[in-house]
């Protein structure tokens, strides 16, 4: 938060306020370590995910390849004479969960589990967009401050 002086202050009044230090253990606690998380987003599987209203969070990237060597499977078992998939035919598909949530039977998702999956599904995508918008700001804000430390300056070289 930048403090803003009121309009009628002094400059020494000016000045002090501007030098008044931040609590530092009240700074480094909000800090975050923004190439920490964004290497943990990067380390994550390709999104977007989503979640398929069971109780997986799904990668779509790679469930397109899994439908896709799925029609290809088809065609050739048909061209094969038509004979069943196996389980061994499925052995290459990639696994397309990402993550799963609390189920209260079969595959069916808990209500909370529904509303875990649907956030954890958008992190995929929220995660980089916030840090995004937080290293925009963070520019943002030392542009400021540089403006402000230049436009304050001569406030403590003027005479009374």
């Amino acid at each position: 938060m930048i403090r803003r002086p009121p309009l009628n202050i002094k400059c020494a009044e000016a000045q002090a306020l501007r030098k008044a230090p931040i609590e530092p253990a009240k700074a480094e606690a909000t800090r975050l370590d923004l190439g920490a998380i964004r290497a943990r987003a990067d380390a994550a599987e390709n999104g977007p995910w989503f979640y398929n209203g069971y109780s997986a969070i799904v990668s779509k990237p790679l469930s397109d390849v899994h439908m896709r060597m799925e029609r290809e499977l088809d065609e050739r078992l048909l061209a094969e004479g038509g004979r069943e998939a196996v389980d061994d035919d499925f052995d290459k598909f990639p696994d397309t969960c990402v993550a799963s949530v609390r189920i209260r039977g079969g595959d069916t998702a808990t209500v909370q589990g529904s509303l875990d999956a649907t956030f954890v599904a958008h992190a995929r995508e929220d995660i980089p967009a916030l840090l995004d918008e937080v290293e925009r700001l963070r520019s943002e804000l030392e542009k400021a401050t540089g403006y402000i430390e230049t436009l304050a300056a001569p406030l403590g070289t003027r005479q009374r």
